[in-house]
């Protein structure tokens, strides 16, 4: 509606609030317009107060939980969805409703699954439910054999929905889990029949294409898909790393090359080019290809290493000792890093005795990575530190205390290194 059609509607509804506040239409309806006009919490308010003062009302039940739902407060929108189902067992809608909030938030794929089933028992046309259910029945699918009902789900919506190119895509991934490659290629293009800039279309029709050796038309398909999409070159580069693999190489330095050009900014570009132009001896090139792809990301194990190799064969043994060190020291700092938020994890299970184990194999892992972390972790030992006075091991709680003392001082309780220290020495 129109906003002053809205304001409108609104004042009427109070108006009649005013004169009869326990007109149950009237919250309603004014639940309506406010959930209309994108007032979320003054919606939820009135559905409230439209069941307060009748409970049997499906309606409100149902509006209210899509409020609850926009609110992203799962729980509660999947309590109301059940309480208009309860009161009217034919809503089509509030069943796709719960079982998408049981999916969506609560990763309750069963209950997603019965309450889509439900839907589709009432409404059997409904594309959209069709879908979720499929995407369900995929998530739990144990084994291949699993895989039949999802794909029916998807080809019963697309039956229904035969532009829906997103479904047809997704149906394309499950037909190669299943090994029906064929099949696979066959729905692929169909997607892309119907809409020639779906780029995950493309992009899935270049991998099936690799799959049986169709090394040509796969790269047609990969730099179709590259076109329509040059935020994904760098992040995925399956069909130029395959055409590496089989000796192709020098269409695989131009694919690199080509990618980067799409995406400068993607390290993984500028490392797969370095790896095409080493595997074609072109040395000097794959050098500076690596080191660019470490400039935008010092963290790329896989550069470093490569650049290792490639100084190596270059004759430049000394550069490649110093890249594999500097390949070994990341290593282990992203280890301790791991370490150290288990050893949060776990500090916060109460599990004290395990985070003590993580934080002190990443000191030994890398202390030079440890004694670089603040903030967070330093909040950590305060709590490691706390749980360990309690349980009057002083020696381990001092080193947590000490630890946060040099991180960041400002975490640690005034005086608790001192009252420690004290509780100590009275200890002898």
């Amino acid at each position: 509606m129109a906003d002053h059609e809205g304001d409108e509607a609104l004042s009427v509804y109070r108006e009649a609030i005013q004169h009869e506040p326990e007109n149950v239409q009237a919250h309603y309806h004014l639940g309506l317009a406010l959930q209309e006009q994108g007032d979320v919490e003054g919606a939820i308010g009135a559905f409230r107060e439209a069941v307060r003062l009748n409970p049997k009302h499906a309606r409100a039940h149902y509006h209210l939980g899509l409020a609850l739902k926009a609110k992203r407060e799962a729980k509660a929108a999947i309590d109301a969805f059940r309480e208009a189902l309860r009161y009217y067992a034919k809503d089509a809608e509030a069943y796709y409703h719960l079982g998408h909030t049981l999916v969506v938030y609560e990763q309750d794929w069963q209950g997603g699954i019965a309450a889509f089933r439900e839907a589709l028992r009432l409404n059997p046309s409904d594309a959209r439910v069709h879908v979720h259910l499929g995407q369900a029945l995929w998530r739990t699918a144990a084994s291949t054999a699993d895989l039949q009902a999802p794909i029916a789900a998807y080809r019963e919506a697309l039956q229904l929905d035969p532009d829906d190119v997103v479904t047809r895509n997704n149906l394309g991934l499950l037909l190669v889990e299943m090994g029906d490659l064929e099949g696979a290629l066959t729905t692929y293009r169909e997607a892309i029949r119907r809409d020639p800039t779906c780029a995950p279309a493309h992009h899935n029709l270049s991998l099936a294409l690799k799959a049986i050796g169709e090394v040509e038309e796969a790269l047609a398909a990969y730099r179709e898909a590259l076109r329509l999409n040059p935020e994904r070159a760098g992040q995925d580069n399956n069909l130029g790393l395959f055409l590496l693999e089989t000796d192709n190489g020098q269409p695989c330095v131009t694919t690199y090359r080509e990618e980067s050009r799409l995406a400068p900014h993607h390290a993984g570009a500028a490392y797969l080019r370095g790896r095409a132009l080493e595997a074609q001896g072109y040395l000097a090139s794959a050098i500076d290809a690596f080191r660019e792809a470490l400039w935008l990301d010092p963290t790329h194990i896989g550069a470093r290493r490569h650049l290792g190799t490639a100084l190596q064969a270059s004759g430049d043994v000394d550069k490649a000792v110093d890249v594999y060190r500097a390949a070994l020291r990341l290593m282990k700092a992203e280890q301790a890093d791991v370490l150290v938020h288990l050893g949060y994890a776990l500090s916060a299970k109460g599990e004290v005795e395990a985070a003590i184990a993580a934080y002190r194999e990443a000191y030994r892992l890398d202390a030079a990575a440890y004694r670089s972390m603040t903030g967070e972790h330093a909040e950590v030992l305060v709590r490691l530190g706390d749980a360990l006075a309690t349980r009057g091991k002083i020696e381990e709680a001092l080193w947590a205390y000490r630890e946060v003392n040099r991180l960041d001082p400002t975490k640690l309780p005034p005086g608790a290194l001192k009252e420690l220290l004290d509780l100590r020495r009275a200890n002898g």
